[in-house]
């Protein structure tokens, strides 16, 4: 699931990094279904009709992320 504000910036990863699989962007229907992020990365395991049937959190948190952002360039 992406977390990028615009669908092209995902569109663009994906296509750089030749992944073929599936992917969703977070939207706030997706996110209340999903229940709340805790990391990235995160791995949602769904059954076929879509309930969430375990979760995996990655070593970063939003923190961490944010705190990335002094880091950031402008385009």
């Amino acid at each position: 699931m992406s977390v990028d504000r615009e669908r092209a910036a995902a569109v663009a990863y994906m296509k750089a990094k030749n992944y073929s699989f599936s992917y969703a962007m977070q939207t706030p229907k997706l996110a209340d279904a999903l229940g709340k992020r805790r990391g990235i990365a995160m791995l949602y395991v769904l059954d076929g009709a879509g309930k969430v049937l375990q979760k995996e959190y990655g070593e970063m948190v939003d923190l961490d992320v944010f705190d990335l952002a002094r880091y950031a360039v402008p385009n």
